[in-house]
């Protein structure tokens, strides 16, 4: 009979973590070669999945052997850590799918087969890994089929490999099925509304931040929030930040070269590089940081929207093939998406944003009034306009500011009766006309 001691539960968690974080590390790092299921079953790519399963396979035969035999853990503890690990691994998607319910279609059924398939095929590579490949490496154990060692040898590596083409023919199966558009993720798309509503300790952290960053970019602080949220919900993990602070800290060629995605938003090193102008050994270590972060975060989403508007006023629409609106537009622009073959999460981001973000200007964390003012002068010397203009920058962005000939035309939007008021006591003191759009 199997007992589990206090020792075995100590193993048993250090096990999980280990093969989490691993399983993490793999989605970070290997990017191109990382695949889920449910993945394959939108993008169909068979040789991406089935370098997905070979990597799983090498780091947990690794693993399993670092652990059976460096560290003397039982067998069954780390059977038992993989499962749960695995089982963590899937089990988000099997909530959000709702695979455990009694009545379920065909594709769902496939679906949480594929998942079963998942955590069992992780478990038989462990198994094999101590009963099989271990006792043949250490001499202690010979498969002899045709008196031929060569065969045996190909035929273990064929048992360990065989959860390749297990998964992927079920993959293949289910996929024929899948039409990409946002119909095919409607249940997602309702359980990440009501993920959306729920308020995140994190954003309240830096609500005063994402505020100012916001109005500093003229965006609005919904569109910005729900990016973040956004953000949160699909790509933070307990690892995450441990992973990135290593990358960034001690491998940062190697997290350059492969442009990872890093901090609260997600930024690509790649797009940090584009819309700050530096280059990335300068900026790397401050993309951790929440604040600068959120900074950057803003000043792409206002980047992405400027160049929609001019896609539009160039009067190149054809550009914008597949794209339905401006928040398809930045849904596809922030998580690098195709225009006319969307990926899932381009789908539900632009879904979400359209729902969540009613403006692309800033308005404010709260809703106010919008105030739209130009300010003229038909004559004023140098210094007292940028005296004028400092002064107006200190409580609102300038849409427009211009002095020619000694004409001056000023315009601005502000949202709260104070800010208004100071702009009237401003223009009063330098007896400047006030007209409200």
């Amino acid at each position: 009979m199997f007992w589990i001691s206090e020792k075995d539960i100590i193993s048993i968690i250090i096990t999980t973590l280990l093969f989490s974080f691993l399983a993490t590390a793999h989605r970070v790092l290997l990017p191109n070669k990382y695949s889920a299921f449910l993945q394959f079953k939108s993008e169909e790519d068979p040789k991406k999945t089935a370098e997905s399963t070979a990597v799983r396979i090498i780091y947990i035969i690794i693993m399993t052997a670092l652990l059976y035999v460096g560290f003397s853990f039982r067998a069954e503890v780390i059977y038992i850590g993989i499962f749960i690990a695995a089982f963590l691994n899937v089990w988000p998607a099997v909530i959000q799918y709702r695979l455990l319910r009694f009545v379920k279609t065909k594709s769902e059924w496939i679906l949480l087969t594929g998942y079963v398939v998942f955590i069992t095929a992780s478990i038989f590579t462990a198994y094999l890994t101590v009963k099989l490949l271990l006792p043949m490496l250490n001499g202690e154990m010979q498969i002899m089929l045709l008196d031929n060692q060569a065969i045996s040898i190909l035929t273990t590596i064929f048992a360990i490999a065989l959860p390749i083409p297990i998964e992927s023919f079920l993959a293949k199966f289910s996929c024929v099925v899948v039409v990409q558009n946002i119909d095919t993720f409607k249940e997602e798309a309702y359980i990440l509304r009501n993920q959306l509503q729920i308020e995140n300790p994190i954003l309240n952290k830096y609500k005063y931040i994402i505020d100012d960053a916001a109005r500093e970019n003229d965006i609005s602080v919904a569109l910005l929030s729900t990016i973040l949220k956004l953000e949160l919900i699909y790509r933070e993990k307990i690892y995450y930040r441990t992973l990135e602070y290593i990358m960034c800290t001690f491998l940062k060629s190697i997290t350059i070269k492969r442009d990872l995605s890093v901090g609260i938003a997600q930024i690509k090193i790649s797009t940090a590089q584009k819309i700050l102008r530096e280059n990335p050994d300068s900026f790397l270590q401050k993309l951790l940081n929440g604040k600068f972060n959120i900074g950057v975060c803003a000043k792409v989403l206002r980047y992405n929207i400027e160049s929609y508007e001019r896609i539009l006023e160039s009067g190149e629409e054809w550009r914008l093939e597949g794209i339905t609106d401006i928040y398809d537009y930045i849904a596809c622009e922030y998580v690098g998406s195709l225009y006319d073959k969307k990926e899932r999460t381009a789908l539900l981001y632009s879904a979400a944003l359209r729902s969540f973000a009613s403006s692309t200007c800033y308005n404010g964390s709260e809703a106010t009034e919008l105030y739209h003012i130009t300010l003229k002068a038909e004559r004023i010397e140098r210094g007292a306009y940028d005296k004028l203009k400092k002064a107006l920058e200190s409580y609102c962005k300038l849409k427009e500011a211009m002095l020619e000939d000694g004409k001056m035309l000023i315009r601005l939007k502000c949202f709260h009766d104070y800010e208004l008021q100071q702009i009237r006591d401003i223009a009063e003191e330098n007896e400047i006309d006030v007209y409200f759009e």
